[in-house]
């Protein structure tokens, strides 16, 4: 649930902050025509809230897992109904719909969200209808349930050759370029959101160079600075996004959850690509 209140408010965010034409599928909102609604008196009106309210309980449905890997789950934000007086009352709630394809080729599964946000208001015997409908950014995560016998991808992803030394990331700090090998994220799932962001950019993107800008403008929006100097230590596998400047010369961007120099969990995007420069 928080992760995906943090792809809708980094979605909107970021819209504006890449300047980029993303597409259709990255994040969308559309609202609800308002409607009204008259009833034989106030009591009235408030009950329908009540069945309101309890028709969304119905649907909440916690997170099942099938065979494949893929997943579902139909939670609810609200307060409930909200009687603010005898002639008013209100019921606001958002229906979140969370759907998982597990990715094999990752060893991830790939959360779709959507919702559906109502605000339902009784000022006397009338009821006013108003909300939205929309979707986030998906979100990456390590597989469950039936994949959990898989091999560990990020055991996997260590052992490749150029991704770590004895099971650390080893970072320099220096610029090549215009960019660098690592940036610093405030959290796993803005490193995601990050190279999520460039992966979209290739539906509309073919130069390299396009593609390193819109990393770029992903990494400003999303608070993600240059990495320090010192050793990371992986902790979570997400998501990638390859950059092709050519032979020998690709950009692979990778989101981490890692351990830091100093103690602290935070994201990682980093461009694991054997390819990479050392420097």
């Amino acid at each position: 649930m928080e992760t995906a209140k943090l792809g809708a408010a980094l979605a909107t965010a970021w819209a504006a902050a890449l300047h980029l034409a993303l597409p259709a599928e990255a994040s969308g909102q559309l609202p609800v025509p308002p409607e009204t609604r008259t009833f034989e008196s106030p009591q009235a009106c408030a009950a329908a809230l009540d069945l309101a309210a309890a028709e969304d309980r119905k649907q909440v449905t916690p997170r099942t897992v099938d065979a494949n890997g893929d997943t579902r789950e139909v939670a609810l934000e609200t307060k409930g109904v909200e009687r603010v007086d005898g002639a008013t009352a209100l019921y606001d709630s958002t229906l979140w719909f969370h759907n998982g394809k597990f990715r094999p080729e990752l060893q991830q599964t790939e959360t779709t969200h959507s919702y559906e946000h109502f605000l339902r208001r009784c000022d006397g015997g009338v009821m006013t209808v108003t909300g939205d409908r929309g979707f986030t950014l998906a979100t990456f995560d390590p597989p469950s349930g039936a994949t959990e016998d898989a091999k560990d991808p990020l055991a996997a992803w260590v052992a490749a050759p150029g991704h770590a030394l004895d099971g650390m990331i080893e970072l320099t700090g220096k610029p090549h370029g215009n960019y660098h090998r690592g940036y610093r994220c405030p959290s796993y799932e803005a490193a995601t959101f990050v190279v999520s962001i460039v992966e979209k950019a290739h539906l509309y993107e073919k130069e390299p160079q396009a593609l390193r800008a819109a990393l770029l403008r992903a990494l400003s929006g999303g608070n993600c600075v240059p990495a320090p100097a010192g050793r990371y230590r992986p902790l979570q596998l997400g998501n990638v996004s390859v950059i092709d400047n050519g032979p020998e010369a690709e950009e692979e961007w990778t989101a981490l959850r890692v351990t830091a120099p100093g103690g602290e969990e935070i994201g990682l995007v980093y461009d694991a690509s054997v390819f990479a420069f050392t420097d």
